[in-house]
């Protein structure tokens, strides 16, 4: 199936699958297109540079200004945190294809095939190439509970993936967080408050995003959308751009990948017709820059940021086999009791998630075990105990933080931590 672009573009989407095998949990559906002579001007691009110890840049371009840069060691990008930088944000990108895009986003939402069919004049700006375009729901924050349209610099979240060490686990990289790209400045009140309206009423506007790299997405449209869903504790429906992000599955036999990866899906490289020809090439140098453009904007601190799972939590969920109905105060118990014995190396994530679980939807329980509990020796746990606390503003809740000041003094472990309850 082609769409086909006026003359001068010459641009042309073709839809190769629609991927149900290949979908993945984090994914409601997902289809494969490929672009053919594309325009160029909303590409990534990427510098591997070996004299400065395999440093990589990469960046991505829309309407050809570059909207951000992401900087990481080679050697050390499956598990140490990448830099971000903010270059020419969205709103001073005058696209035509990117507002039409914008209405039929507000329209809502009806099947990804019409979606694409909506896309269709901002795809044609892509370089040639395969990709995916996926729905799924995307969390607000930076997988650090920070929001996400205030948060810069170093992102924990931007690694290959996460090594969950006293699991001996290590969980790849799958679209997850947010970053911005258009500066917070640029916030409207009102716009902000009418989307919060609406989704109070049931609606679900979607948004748009691009996948970079390890847990993180770049939200090309709805940034407005994102701030009310932070406001009211929800995750942000999505449309998902996902480029090629590597290969995978290598047959030692013939020495080369058989398949192309595009954020955790894979697809047989034999179904994907001059795939080796369409990666793009690395360029030879990329300046470094340092947040062009973007104007900053204070926010108050009435979102519900504790309502959505950090990279630690998100991660725990995925590696240990324990589902929501499973947290009952007879099972925590028992996870609690196994958790010195290490008879299950699993226990101890079973009730960080059980707790912090309990934190977001009966708090009052979860207090009751924190004070139960609030000596386990074990440093984990009491770190995450004291850690989700804060959150929870309440007079039982500052009864304990009070208690342990006046109990211990600044020598003792988490002292910081029961400081910063008062902090604003």
């Amino acid at each position: 199936m082609f769409f086909d672009f006026e003359a001068r573009r010459s641009a042309e989407v073709e839809l190769l699958k629609d991927l149900v095998k290949e979908r993945p949990r984090w994914s409601r559906n997902a289809l494969l297109f490929r672009v053919r002579n594309g325009e160029g001007t909303f590409r990534s691009e990427t510098c591997s540079s070996v004299t400065n110890k395999f440093f990589i840049r990469q960046q991505l371009f829309f309407e050809d200004q570059p909207l951000y840069q992401m900087n990481t060691k080679a050697m050390e990008s499956v598990v140490k945190p990448g830099e971000l930088h903010f270059g020419y944000g969205m709103e001073n990108i005058n696209s035509p294809e990117l507002k039409a895009v914008r209405k039929k986003l507000d329209a809502g939402f009806s099947d990804l095939h019409s979606s694409l069919e909506d896309l269709r004049p901002l795809l044609g700006k892509l370089s040639d190439g395969y990709y995916i375009l996926a729905e799924t729901e995307l969390i607000p924050t930076d997988g650090c509970n920070h929001f996400f349209w205030n948060s810069f610099g170093t992102y924990p979240a931007l690694a290959g993936g996460y090594d969950n060490y006293w699991l001996r686990e290590f969980k790849e990289g799958f679209p997850a967080y947010l970053f911005p790209t258009k500066s917070s400045g640029c916030f409207d009140p009102e716009r902000g408050a009418y989307y919060e309206e609406i989704m109070k009423q049931g609606q679900k506007p979607y948004a748009l995003a691009f996948y970079e790299y390890g847990f993180m997405n770049a939200l090309l449209e709805g940034h407005h959308k994102a701030w009310a869903t932070a406001r009211l504790g929800l995750r942000l429906p999505c449309l998902l751009l996902i480029p090629v992000t590597g290969r995978a599955r290598f047959d030692f036999a013939a020495r080369e990948y058989t398949c192309a990866e595009f954020a955790g899906i894979t697809i047989p490289i034999d179904e994907l017709e001059d795939f080796e020809d369409l990666l793009p090439a690395d360029v030879k140098d990329m300046e470094l820059y340092h947040h062009l453009l973007f104007r900053e904007q204070f926010w108050d601190k009435d979102f519900r940021l504790h309502s959505y799972p950090d990279l630690q939590e998100l991660t725990d969920r995925l590696l240990v086999p324990v589902q929501e109905s499973d947290f009952t105060p007879e099972n925590v118990e028992l996870w609690l009791k196994e958790i010195p014995t290490r008879i299950d190396k699993t226990s101890k994530s079973k009730f960080r998630c059980a707790f912090r679980s309990w934190m977001r939807t009966n708090p009052r329980q979860a207090r009751k075990l924190a004070q139960d509990h609030i000596e386990l020796q074990d440093e984990e746990i009491f770190r995450d105990i004291w850690e989700m606390l804060r959150y929870d503003r309440s007079p039982e809740t500052e009864a304990m933080f009070r208690e342990y000041l006046q109990m211990h003094d600044s020598s003792y472990p988490y002292w910081e931590i029961v400081q910063s309850y008062w902090k604003k």
